[in-house]
């Protein structure tokens, strides 16, 4: 007796459920590599950190910095931040730096010196320099303590440079604006700063 061919529907059936098999297999196993690279991705993610320097509390512009005043941050390894306390350590800060501000090489440093220039500290009250003031910044020393005569010092503005800037002294409420000028500028700014007979103002626009 003849055996009759099956129909090609049913040929078709029987050899789908190891097709759907495979595909279900190739899915599962992509969703598997995908996966694991999203874990290794959010792994690498994790670990590519850095332990970066921030302040640990408020410095105030023109303080020397100290390893007392840094703390240590965890930070994402692209940050561009310092990371060893021998690139701030001794330094400046260029700016107020409130307490957890991440340190980079412009936020520290000092005012370049130039050859022929004398470093000279000024002596100043409140109400004699503007807030802001920081290494780096362009200034003018104005005499501004008359004499016994009720003059004022025939002695125009005088050209600086801010070189530092320290806290104000808690008994006297002096702070001291160290300034770069020239030489011949020199003995006139300190005899006059000596004894607060200088304002400081800011001379805006001026590199």
């Amino acid at each position: 007796m003849t055996e009759r061919p099956e129909p090609a529907s049913a040929r078709a059936q029987l050899a789908a459920p190891p097709q759907r098999r495979t595909r279900t297999l190739i899915v599962l196993g992509l969703v598997s590599v995908l996966g694991a690279l999203a874990a290794y991705l959010g792994v690498q993610q994790l670990t590519d950190t850095e332990q970066a320097l921030a302040v640990a509390h408020d410095v105030p512009a023109g303080a020397v910095i100290t390893e007392q005043d840094l703390t240590r941050v965890e930070v994402s390894g692209d940050l561009p931040v310092l990371t060893s306390a021998s690139q701030v350590v001794g330094k400046q800060a260029r700016a107020a730096l409130p307490a957890g501000t991440l340190l980079n090489s412009g936020l520290v440093g000092g005012a370049n010196v130039a050859n022929g220039n004398v470093v000279v500290p000024v002596p100043a009250k409140v109400g004699q320099f503007p807030q802001g003031l920081a290494p780096g910044t362009q200034v003018s020393l104005v005499p501004s303590k008359r004499d016994n005569s009720g003059e004022l010092p025939s002695l125009p503005a005088i050209d600086a440079t801010v070189v530092g800037v320290s806290p104000p002294d808690t008994a006297t409420g002096v702070t001291v604006v160290d300034v770069a000028v020239s030489e011949a500028a020199g003995h006139d700014v300190a005899r006059l700063g000596s004894d607060n007979g200088l304002t400081v103002i800011i001379r805006v626009g001026v590199q």
